[in-house]
């Protein structure tokens, strides 16, 4: 071809190649052919080479070519795609570029795959080991998943009874699953959140309402069978002992946070314990520290019962009752558990906190409160254990304040950061927090919108001096109303990382016009628009901010669409690089969201997931995807996960859609290449974000010939690391 060269290369010992053009050549006289195959071009875009008839496992499959010129310095994509001729070649379909300028024609690969069961399964959170072998957790309706033999529980419910928790492991290229476990008992259970050790062990967290066993209260069902823990869990009961009034016997109704940590072959549960109190407790999240103690964060109910000082005739003691069915002491109505070191205790909480019922008695707090729980290595006992939330001031304690936690990241100190999201206009916001008030702060009802939040704490200071900081995060305009009136905007925090610096960098969504932004960032500003109803000056975004450890502001930065605002953005994970590259993926519907080096060009609709990598002061988009466009897709918080090759490796769920083109981009030899039925599926991924440095021996078999003559090529890839 003239002025065009075959650039073979490898790629995690992988043989890719490209075509490179040279300005003013013609791209169109590339033509492929493979003797004894027939081209078809899939949905998504890929190029399926069909060898025989009765099976695809034979067939040669090339993805979607990515296109890309270099100008001035940057990558610009090129609208390009596979086309196939009468004849059955193979050449390029190619859009505009400057044709000045030399053309680089990229086929991508990666490993995607569906996961799931014949019923509803849906994956909640990811992590990644040492060999970069992928776990995912989640919940399921589906009785059997894919498995191999021995694990801790092979079978589910079936939907009977409730969801089941799974845990499942994949092998390092995506083609198969090495074991799937459930964790379940009789009732609803559910997995958020998992990390791995430096032994290959699980830890996940989640919550159940699987909490008694059969006989256990006189209302206990002859069925019920209780959530795997084992006898040395940190707390005894599950569901805190809840007793009714009437009876003085526990009904197990509620849910409670819990945590199991399992072996690396998931055949062994090595610890399981239920977190919580009294009322509904829920973990959504879990890192582990350089010594191997698990953070965990979460939100709960029970933070409402409390002993008077004194007893009196408007402050009952907490009502206590001898023993259950089986003589086991009953410990009365209980708290999630809070450490003396807490920087707001369950104690502090409900006494500060109490109000006054319609009958004049003294009651304890009914709003959620987030919670960040810290264990020993060996699990046996609380290091630092804290609530945190709005107070319960004017109006708010009718449990219309609610505070959920919905990430943590740990830095090499130890210390902890979560973010979530609260509808509480009493937040205890630190001196120069990046946001201090809440919108609507001064309403009647001290409510806010759902608005999100970032606290630090350093479990090794006590009270007060545990938390570094506390903030909003959130501007104070959501634009105003066809009246003129203001709107008040939300928001959330759904993925935290920090980076070699410690500094914390914190992704999610906001509405606010004026979310606070610094200056020479990829996008300062946020495209306004009106929403056809009058409403003015509406934003709708992600955003990734980075703030110091103490929580000052290091560079802050909208990450929206540039032209036809509207869409919703969402920031749900990040990850960073050893040189501080941050890496978000998240959900959006916007069609027009900035992309660099994309593996589609799809616009997006229904849900898409997306990857974009920003430089390390948040300046300049160096790279930005969709995934599967039209697929319906949701992304797992709090869920990205980098190797040592800064390949990506994210997870979540894809719903049934009655008008969805569904092209999810799975690849050959992946677990799993189609959906599996049911209302929902999960599904992982991992993107190939850089080329790997390799090394590559081709072998050309003739090294010379006619036209026409037929050319073999041998290539080795070998890695750097071998």
């Amino acid at each position: 071809y003239p002025g065009i060269d075959l650039v073979y290369y490898g790629t995690e010992r992988q043989l890719e190649y490209d075509f490179v053009v040279s300005p003013n050549s013609d791209p169109s006289v590339i033509h492929l052919t493979i003797n004894g195959a027939r081209p078809v071009i899939e949905p998504n875009g890929d190029l399926r080479m069909q060898i025989g008839t009765t099976s695809r496992d034979t067939d040669l499959v090339f993805h979607k070519p990515v296109l890309y010129q270099q100008l001035g310095g940057t990558h610009k994509s090129v609208d390009g795609a596979f086309a196939v001729d009468a004849n059955n070649k193979v050449g390029f379909k190619i859009g505009a570029y400057d044709r000045s300028k030399e053309l680089v024609i990229d086929p991508v690969i990666g490993y995607g795959s569906y996961y799931g069961g014949d019923g509803e399964d849906e994956i909640n959170g990811s992590a990644l080991n040492a060999s970069n072998q992928l776990y995912a957790v989640g919940q399921t309706l589906s009785e059997f998943l894919p498995s191999v033999s021995g694990e801790f529980q092979s079978v589910g419910n079936g939907g009977v009874g409730g969801h089941d928790a799974f845990v499942t492991k994949f092998s390092a290229d995506g083609s198969t699953v090495l074991w799937t476990t459930f964790l379940e008992g009789s009732a609803d259970d559910f997995a958020s959140g998992v990390a791995v050790n430096s032994s290959d062990q699980a830890y996940i967290v989640g919550s159940t309402n699987s909490c008694l066993n059969p006989g256990e209260f006189n209302n206990t069902p002859s069925t019920a069978v209780r959530f795997p823990f084992t006898s040395d869990g940190i707390q005894p009961l599950c569901s805190g002992g809840y007793n009714q009034p009437q009876t003085g016997e526990s009904d197990g109704g509620s849910y409670d946070a819990f945590l199991v940590k399992l072996s690396s072959d998931g055949k062994t549960e090595l610890y399981g314990t239920p977190l919580g109190g009294s009322q509904n407790d829920y973990a959504s999240s879990i890192v582990l520290d350089a010594t191997g103690r698990p953070y965990i964060v979460g939100a709960t109910n029970s933070t409402q019962y409390y002993k008077c000082a004194t007893v009196g005739p408007h402050c009952s003691d907490v009502p206590s009752y001898p023993v259950d069915n089986h003589g086991n002491a009953d410990i009365g109505l209980t708290n999630y558990p809070t450490t003396p070191n807490a920087f707001n205790s369950n104690v502090a909480e409900s006494i500060q906190y109490s109000t006054t019922d319609s009958s004049g008695d003294i009651v304890g707090p009914q709003d959620e409160q987030a919670f960040i729980t810290i264990l020993s290595a060996d699990l046996h006992s609380f290091v630092y254990s804290s609530l945190i939330g709005g107070g319960i001031i004017g109006g708010c304690g009718n449990g219309a304040c609610n505070t959920n936690g919905l990430a943590v990241a740990v830095n090499a100190a130890g210390q902890a950061f979560i973010g979530g999201n609260t509808s509480s206009a009493h937040w205890p916001t630190t001196a120069g927090a990046f946001a201090t008030t809440c919108p609507n702060a001064g309403n009647a009802n001290s409510q806010c919108p759902m608005t999100g939040w970032l606290a630090g704490f350093d479990p090794s200071k006590s009270g007060a001096a545990s938390l570094l900081f506390s903030t909003y995060m959130n501007g104070s305009s959501a634009g105003a109303d066809s009246n003129g009136n203001p709107l008040y905007p939300g928001g959330d925090v759904y993925g935290l990382a920090v980076d070699s610096k410690g500094n914390v960098v914190a992704t999610g969504d906001t509405n606010a016009n004026n979310f606070p932004t610094t200056t020479g960032t990829f996008q300062p500003a946020c495209v306004q628009f009106g929403d056809g109803n009058g409403d003015t000056k509406r934003c709708t975004s992600a955003f990734v901010t980075k703030l110091s450890p103490t929580g000052a502001t290091v560079w802050s930065t909208y990450f929206t669409p540039p032209t036809q605002p509207g869409n919703f953005v969402i920031g749900n994970g990040v990850a960073l690089d050893a040189n501080d590259n941050v890496f978000v993926v998240g959900t959006s519907t916007s069609p027009t969201l900035p992309l660099v080096h994309p593996i589609t060009t799809n616009p997006a609709q229904n849900d898409d997931a997306f990857v974009i990598e920003l430089s390390p002061a948040g300046s300049t988009e160096l790279m930005g995807t969709f995934i599967g466009a039209n697929g319906n897709l949701t992304v797992d918080n709090n869920s990205l996960h980098l190797d040592s090759n800064l390949n990506a490796y994210f997870s979540g769920s894809q719903g049934y859609c009655t008008n969805c083109i569904i092209t999810f981009p799975t690849t050959p030899g992946a677990f799993a290449t189609t959906g599996l039925g049911g209302s929902a599926d999960g599904w992982v991924m991992k993107l190939m974000t850089q080329q790997q440095k390799s090394t590559t021996a081709l072998q050309i078999t003739p090294t010379a010939g006619a036209p026409g003559t037929s050319i073999g090529f041998t290539a080795t890839v070998t890695g750097v690391s071998g």
